[in-house]
């Protein structure tokens, strides 16, 4: 049960428009409604959209925090009881020189935020770039967005590849989206992990699927989470039946998500 753990989850994709902020946003919204403290961290510097999927601004951001222009909790966004947002601006910094900036007190005051939560989402920029990718395996599991299009299946392959070089013992799940039956998501379910152990080596655990859902896009352009949708749509049912396998599952402690990506020492203070 996450309730004895610090549990910290990337979603990734390996290229951009397959839905991976919007799923971040629901499967964070979809914790919480179980009563887990859920913290949704949006590193996609530049192009953030978690806040805005939920309707919400700040004044502050995690570059602002990283900045020392504010404190973590002047950046937090409170969506309900149990989820809070850190929000990404639209400044367009690099996060790797962002993260090279930051100093030990906003180190130990992110941490000490962070470890106020049961579960942290982060939604990480797609793509495959090295700080990206640095950002992804900073987390205890990896959740790999991908939809039918033969891009996106070759865009993901390339994120594995990198993933599996890098961190080769954690935990990759692969999600598949928009699928257009059970049928379409099982086949590119199989497809993908008999090529990532044939060529790489890697093991990837299927979480499921999402299929093709018109109420997706309505929800964000009400900016509301799925789960506000009544009847309950396909979509928000998948998402409910992922995090009731997560709640029930055997996950992995580790180190926060903070005090990985930054290379925080605490021994050195």
């Amino acid at each position: 049960m996450f309730s004895d753990q610090h549990k910290t989850i990337s979603v990734t994709s390996g290229k951009g428009g397959v839905g991976k902020s919007c799923i971040a946003y629901n499967l964070a919204m979809s914790l919480s409604l179980k009563g887990f403290k859920t913290l949704l961290i949006d590193t996609d510097f530049g192009l953030g959209s978690c806040s805005v999927l939920a309707g919400r601004n700040s004044d502050y951001s995690l570059e602002d925090v990283l900045l020392s222009k504010c404190q973590p909790t002047d950046a937090l966004i409170k969506c309900s009881p149990d989820l809070c947002i850190f929000p990404a601006s639209s400044n367009g910094y690099r996060i790797d020189w962002l993260l090279g900036r930051n100093n030990k007190s906003i180190c130990k005051s992110l941490i000490e935020l962070e470890s106020q939560f049961e579960i942290v989402i982060v939604d990480t920029p797609s793509g495959i770039e090295v700080s990206t990718m640095e950002t992804v395996i900073s987390t205890n599991s990896i959740v790999l967005i991908v939809t039918p299009d033969p891009t996106a299946i070759a865009d993901a392959y390339a994120s594995l590849k990198f993933i599996s070089k890098r961190k080769k013992d954690i935990d990759v799940q692969l999600l598949v989206n928009m699928a257009e039956s059970d049928r379409e998501a099982e086949n590119l379910q199989v497809k993908f992990a008999e090529l990532s152990h044939r060529f790489l080596g890697a093991q990837i655990n299927n979480l499921g699927y999402i299929p093709l859902d018109r109420h997706v896009r309505e929800g964000v352009k009400r900016q509301v989470p799925l789960a506000n949708f009544e009847p309950v749509p396909p979509a928000a049912e998948a998402i409910e039946l992922l995090t009731s396998r997560w709640v029930s599952g055997e996950y992995i402690e580790g180190r926060s998500f903070f005090e990985q990506v930054l290379m925080f020492d605490d021994s050195e203070s």
